[in-house]
Order: structure tokens, then C-alpha cells, then sequence
């Protein structure tokens, strides 16, 4: 197994995180956190703001038929009232209404994580592009299984097309929105694209950075990946059983079940050489180009799951260039010539 000699110095140092102990997990995750320096991007501005929720909003329903509600706008959140989701945005502190929306959903197995991880990342997407983030604190597994998670995301997007996400007093009403999301954020990346496609609701651009996609856990990499750094098979069919809480899963739950992807946004995917996602990625990649799909798949050498957490990483650094160039070119719509990293 080859790894990049800079992030394997980095690897060595890294605790092994199990999926064994969840409120251990998460300690560790938390403690591992990457902290935004934002001196560095003085045009940029971080909030957390609140969206109502209530039981009665209508999300997109389970893809499986025997699990939707008989309502015409699809399954309803239940009968109890919910709490208000929180949504991390990070914007320039130029604000436009119209400026594009790129929905980044963080990873952690969907079971972990928060979006303050994805801080420092998401200041530089924004000074480098120009767009505005938001990043749902979605409701994690096992605690809240499957559709849980799935149905805040949905409902960040819906709200959004419906002209109700206010930062200060600016209510964001953009012409092109996108979905990116790390590892299990990919997952909810995907299964929004997949649902905002079957209901007419179009995204711009989806990007799926290592995205956790097939629940059968059957790829060749995946078989094999106990041995993978950081993430492994062990972990990944832990993260499926609290997410799926028992049920089988639909297309919304694992994207790669879908029947035909005919129809998605514009792609742009990312997979590890050492990673147990590879696989199941690249088929992903090959059924959205056989769809007819606009699509980029880039397999970074050396690289393993989570390997850009390292942000001073050469490689890193060159891969946020790529997404900065997809964003400019593909959602804020600059001239590809221009765009060009270096």
C-alpha cells in the first residue's frame, strides 16, 4: 500500500477511531477538529442560524413505496414538534441574495461529526469562489436512524428554494445550488441529488469527496479494507447498522441501490487509492457517465479516507484548488479558461 510520504507522517501520528464506542468517537472527532484561522480570509464571515422545523413540514418521502406517507407532499416528520435545525454558513462579508449555494454536508460515518469541522475548509471554498455555504447539523445515528438525517438535508435545500434561509438581513435566493459532502456527508450529498432529481427540483452540481455509498458492503476494496487506514470494513458496517436502525435500505439510505441515474446534476467525484469507498465509488463514477451524466472522477494517488484533513498537505492544497475550479466553472459559472488553477 503506497501512502504519500506527507500525509503518512501525518497518519502515524493519528489515534485509531472505532465505531465500537460512539460517545468515544465523537470525543475524538471533536478533539481532532480542524480550527479556522479566519485572519486569513478577512472577507469572509461564519454564522450559525436556526430554521424552524416543525413535524407537520413535508420532506421527500423513502424511496421504498411501503414506507411512504399516503400524503401527496410525501412522508411527514412525525407527530411531535422537533427542534430547530441548525445551519453553519459561511459567506463573504459582501453578502449577495443571489450569490449561488453550494450545500456542504460534513462526514463521520453518520453517526459523528459536526459542522464546525469543516470550518476551515469551507472559509477557503468561499474566499476562493465567491459562493455561499451552508452546513446542516443534521441529526446523527444511532440515536436518530434513517430517514432522520436524510430529511434535514432535504429540508435545508427545500427552505432554501422556498426563500427561507435569512442571514442578517439578507434572505438568500439563489438562482444555482449545489450538494457537497465528505465520506458519509457524500452519502446525503447524493441521496439529495437522487430525490431533488425525482421530484423536479434540479441541483447545479453535486461533489462526492470519498462518498460512503453502497450499504451491501460487497466491493472488492471493501472486502479487503480492514487493513485501510483511518476507515475501514470493521467501522463501515457498524456505520450501515446504526444508520439503517434495522430497516432495509432504500436508494435515499445507500445511493449506489439507485435504479438509473439518468438525469443528475453535473458530477464531480473524488475517490482514495487506499481507501474502502474506492470501489464502490468508481462504479458510481461509471454508471453517472453510462447515465449520460456530466462527470469528473479523480482518484488521488498515496491518498486514504480523510487524508485531506491534513489542510497543509501539498496534496490537499491541490485538491481544494480542483473543487475551488469546479465551483467557479460549474455553480458560479465563470469561464473555465479563467479559472484554472496554476
Amino acid at each position: 500500500m503506497y501512502i504519500n510520504p506527507e500525509l503518512n507522517d501525518w497518519l502515524k501520528t493519528l489515534p485509531w477511531v472505532g465505531f465500537e464506542d460512539i460517545p468515544a468517537a465523537r470525543a475524538q472527532s471533536e478533539a481532532n477538529g480542524a480550527q479556522v484561522d479566519l485572519s486569513a480570509y478577512p472577507d469572509v464571515a461564519i454564522h450559525t442560524v436556526a430554521l424552524p422545523r416543525v413535524a407537520d413540514a413535508p420532506s421527500v418521502p423513502c424511496a421504498d413505496a411501503s414506507s411512504a406517507s399516503s400524503d401527496a407532499e410525501g412522508q411527514q416528520f412525525g407527530s411531535e414538534v422537533l427542534p430547530d435545525l441548525w445551519v453553519r454558513v459561511i459567506h463573504r462579508k459582501a453578502l449577495a441574495a443571489e450569490d449561488p449555494v453550494l450545500i456542504h454536508i460534513h462526514g463521520g460515518g453518520l453517526a459523528i461529526g459536526t459542522p464546525e469541522y469543516d470550518d476551515a475548509e469551507n472559509a477557503e471554498l468561499v474566499h476562493a469562489t465567491g459562493v455561499t455555504i451552508l452546513s446542516p447539523d443534521y441529526r446523527l445515528a444511532p440515536e436518530h436512524p434513517y430517514p432522520a438525517g436524510f430529511h434535514d438535508v432535504v429540508h435545508v435545500f427545500r427552505a432554501l428554494r422556498a426563500h427561507q434561509m435569512t442571514v442578517g438581513e439578507t434572505t438568500l435566493e439563489p438562482e444555482r445550488i449545489g450538494v457537497m459532502g465528505h465520506s458519509a456527508g457524500g452519502n446525503l450529498a447524493a441521496a439529495l441529488a437522487l430525490a431533488a432529481r425525482d421530484h423536479g427540483e434540479q441541483l447545479a452540481l453535486q461533489i462526492l469527496f470519498e462518498p460512503q455509498l453502497d450499504a451491501r458492503l460487497t466491493t472488492p476494496s471493501m472486502r479487503d479494507g480492514n487493513d485501510m487506514p483511518v476507515w475501514n470494513y470493521t467501522n463501515s458496517v457498524l456505520s450501515w447498522d446504526y444508520y439503517l436502525g434495522g430497516r432495509e435500505p432504500d436508494a435515499y439510505a445507500s445511493p449506489a441501490l439507485a435504479a438509473h441515474l439518468e438525469g443528475l446534476p453535473r458530477t464531480y467525484i473524488v475517490a482514495n487509492a487506499n481507501d474502502p469507498f474506492r470501489d464502490e465509488d468508481i462504479d458510481y463514477a461509471r454508471r453517472l457517465i453510462d447515465a449520460g451524466v456530466p462527470t469528473e472522477l479523480h482518484i488521488w494517488t498515496g491518498t486514504f479516507h480523510g487524508s485531506t484533513a491534513l489542510r497543509s498537505a501539498h496534496l490537499t492544497q491541490a485538491a481544494t484548488q480542483e473543487i475551488s475550479r469546479v465551483l467557479r466553472h460549474h455553480l458560479v459559472q465563470e469561464p473555465e479558461e479563467q479559472v484554472r488553477p496554476e
